[in-house]
């Protein structure tokens, strides 16, 4: 007599005590994807090439191009032979740039391109005088959209992008939002050694 349903397809769904239910399926499955997720991690963290625990090192300049680099090599509508190049542009100012030791590898060269945007870039410091002067200016200032392009010849924005790059002399695109970010990231990288002073 048969017993199991893989030996009787006619025997009635569910009687068969070797058959898998479908929470042991899904737990299974669940696992699978768990399985394959680390996987991938750890297929990916091998990739890493930028140095732990090293401070971040670009400049904001350099961060910015980065950032557009990186922006160009993993956009979704772009045709092969441009995504190759956009590819090759990045590899090459991991490279040069970044002075990473990188294969070329699409994977590897996006991965560490990610890394390294996570990591920020190198806040100058800036004097005590001249901390003041940009708190006083920032405290004015309304928070706008990083991507507020805008910038008018007059207003606190204004005042503040012509404090940063002629005064302090530092790249910032001419925006409210990036003029507003870059200040930002002064007022908190020194505010610490301000307190301490």
């Amino acid at each position: 007599m048969r017993s199991s349903f893989a030996d009787d397809p006619h025997k009635p769904y569910g009687k068969s005590s070797n058959r898998i239910s479908k929470l042991e399926w899904d737990d299974g499955m669940a696992m699978d994807a768990t399985q394959q997720a680390q996987a991938k991690k750890s297929e990916l963290l091998a990739l890493n090439r930028v140095p732990d625990g090293k401070a971040a090192w670009l400049t904001y300049r350099q961060y910015r191009e980065l950032q557009m680099l990186f922006e160009a090599a993993t956009a979704q509508y772009v045709r092969e032979g441009e995504a190759s190049l956009a590819v090759g542009r990045l590899h090459r100012f991991l490279i040069d740039v970044a002075r990473l030791d990188l294969p070329n590898d699409d994977d590897a060269i996006q991965f560490n391109a990610f890394v390294l945007l996570r990591r920020g870039y190198s806040v100058e410091y800036i004097a005590a005088k001249e901390y003041k002067t940009l708190a006083r200016l920032m405290a004015q200032a309304e928070e706008p959209d990083l991507s507020d392009m805008t910038l008018h010849n007059t207003g606190t924005h204004r005042a503040i992008y012509e404090f940063l790059t002629k005064e302090l002399g530092l790249y910032v695109e001419p925006g409210r939002g990036p003029v507003w970010y870059r200040a930002q990231r002064l007022i908190d990288r020194n505010k610490k050694l301000q307190s301490l002073a």
